[in-house]
Parts: structure tokens; C-alpha cells; sequence
């Protein structure tokens, strides 16, 4: 219950000091505290809390999540009152802001706040480190001329393979849901961060919802996956899926000794039709689908997975 206590209430801090500090995550924040002092009249040994929520309720001390009057940022966190003497007590007032800008902006103009980290995957391999196919191999040519050859792919080998990537956190004003798709999964069309287009792939997007004193904003995250060419693979073309080109048919362009040619099953041995077909799939030429003869170089085709957009667009304070 309300009492009819008088309260005179003083900020004795003269010179209230900021903190700043960065967490594990490399976000920005700033600390400030006030005190004040608090004299009662009129009742004896009220407790704390009574007299802090008395004085919050007349406007005589700050509430949590209030705004500081000088810096719209910086939110009231914790309230703390102890008494010191039957009539005197004492409040603590922090502060807290997280994303501002130097020049005292606030979320809606403070830079973006830039993580990097690494990912590391376990994937398949089709190519060694020397860029030479994995594939069941024999020597060709003369004696002591005998080059490597390549006859069949082998597959299940795989190795880790590392990517960069980064974590992007800012304010904004507004965010559109049906803007996500426009972004999400698609690679970069421009340079971005440094990296040139084609090597950056948005993972995901998210943004919570804000209200520090009247101001609502966004809390905008995005996470971006870059990827290094593998071996040959056109910078450009770094997402693109990549698939050795192989398999159990091909086409035979001398078949039947038209001109048309046909589509003919890959047997296990290419110069003997009574040889059973092959239980594996053979090397083809990526452009015209034709077989590869024994010991010839393995091809790769690369498809296009992912849409191209422009990063820049996103307006991201980077």
C-alpha cells in the first residue's frame, strides 16, 4: 500500500563513467551507473523495495527498460536501493547499451558488428592434391616412357575441407519477411567484404524485434559462407556443384555406321560387343557425352545451383 511518506530524492553521482567492453562474440557494449540518495519523512524503517517503488511510481527515480535522458540508448537494466539509516537510503541505477556508434547514433547508424569463423565439413573428393582423378589407374605407353592412366572412378574417399565464414549483426528500421528470399541461399554478384562475385552463399538470415524506450527497431543478423574455387574451378563458379562426368551409357556417335549415331550401355571392354556390360561407370567427355578413351584425363561438369544477387543491395553497414 502507498504510504504518505515525503521522499527527497538527489543523484549524488557528479560525473556519471561509461564502461565499454566486448564479449566473446565481439559485440560492443556500454555500462553506466547512477547514484542516488534518498531521504524519508514522515515514516520509520520502510523497506527498500517499498521505498524504490514509491519513488518510481512519482517519477522520482528511473524504471527498468527506462531511457536515460541524455542518450535514448542506454536502458535502465537493474534498480538496487539498500538502507543506510532508518530515514536515508541509497539507489543504484545501470545502465546498459548494446550497438551504438561512437557519435552516440544508437543501433540505427552504428556500424555492423563483424564476426569470422571457420567451417569444416567432411565431404566426398573426386580429385587428389595434385589435381590427378581418384580412379583405378595402370601405366600406359612404352617401356620406360609409361605414363599414368585412368580407368575407372573410385568413389567413397573423402577429406575435411574449410570455409570461411562470417556473422554480420545491425539495427535497422523495418525488416520484410518476404524479402528473405530474395537473399537467402543466393551468391554474391558483386564484391563483397573482399571477396570477388561468385564466392559468397547468404546461410541465413534472422531479426528480432526491439523496443528500447520508445524507438522500435530490427536486430538484424546474417550469415554468409564464402567458398575457395576447388583445383580448376572458375572463381566465378565457386558455388556451382561440381560432378565428375561419368557414367553407364555415352553416346556413340559411330554407331551403327550412320551418321546419326545412338546411345550405346558402357561395356567392360569398349573394343569387344560380347564383353558384359560395366558394373561401374566410365569417363565421359563432358561436351559431347562421348566415351573417353582408356588413360585420358577425367572431366567434370559444373552446374549452376544457386541464383546470383547483389549484396550491396542489402545495405549492410560494412
Amino acid at each position: 500500500m502507498p504510504t504518505a511518506a515525503e521522499y527527497d530524492v538527489k543523484e549524488s553521482s557528479l560525473q556519471a563513467v561509461c564502461q565499454t567492453t566486448i564479449d566473446a562474440e565481439g559485440l560492443l557494449s556500454r555500462k553506466l551507473k547512477r547514484t542516488f540518495t534518498i531521504v524519508v519523512d514522515g515514516y520509520l524503517g520502510l523497506s527498500p523495495l517499498q521505498v524504490e517503488t514509491e519513488c518510481q511510481a512519482q517519477g522520482l527515480l528511473p524504471s527498468t527498460s527506462a531511457a536515460h535522458p541524455l542518450n535514448p540508448y542506454l536502458l535502465v537494466k537493474t534498480v538496487k536501493t539498500d538502507r543506510k539509516s532508518p530515514l536515508f537510503y541509497e539507489t543504484e541505477v545501470d545502465y546498459e547499451l548494446y550497438g551504438y556508434d561512437e557519435e552516440g547514433g544508437g543501433p540505427l547508424s552504428a556500424p555492423a558488428v563483424i564476426n569470422f569463423f571457420t567451417l569444416t565439413t567432411q565431404s566426398g573428393i573426386d580429385i587428389d592434391a595434385d589435381g590427378k582423378p581418384i580412379a583405378t589407374k595402370y601405366l600406359s605407353g612404352e617401356v620406360g616412357q609409361e605414363e599414368e592412366a585412368w580407368l575407372e572412378p573410385i568413389t567413397g574417399v573423402t577429406r575435411p575441407l574449410s570455409d570461411l565464414a562470417v556473422r554480420i549483426k545491425q539495427g535497422i528500421a523495418a525488416f520484410n519477411p518476404i524479402a528473405f528470399y530474395a537473399y537467402e541461399n543466393h551468391v554474391n554478384s558483386d564484391t563483397f567484404l573482399g571477396f570477388p562475385p561468385g564466392t559468397a552463399r547468404i546461410h541465413s538470415i534472422t531479426a528480432d524485434p526491439r523496443k528500447p524506450g520508445s524507438e522500435f527497431y530490427w536486430d538484424l543478423a546474417v550469415e554468409i559462407h564464402f567458398r575457395k574455387p576447388f583445383w580448376d574451378t572458375p572463381t566465378e563458379k565457386a558455388w556451382y556443384t561440381r560432378v565428375l562426368c561419368q557414367g553407364h551409357k555415352y553416346w556413340n556417335p559411330l554407331a551403327g555406321g550412320g551418321s546419326n549415331g545412338k546411345i550405346e550401355r558402357a561395356l567392360t571392354d569398349p573394343f569387344d560387343e560380347d564383353s558384359p556390360w560395366s558394373t561401374t561407370p566410365v569417363f565421359l567427355d563432358k561436351d559431347t557425352g562421348q566415351r573417353l578413351p582408356d588413360g585420358a584425363p577425367a572431366q567434370w561438369n559444373l552446374f549452376r545451383v544457386f541464383e546470383e544477387v547483389a549484396y550491396s543491395t542489402m545495405e549492410l553497414r560494412v
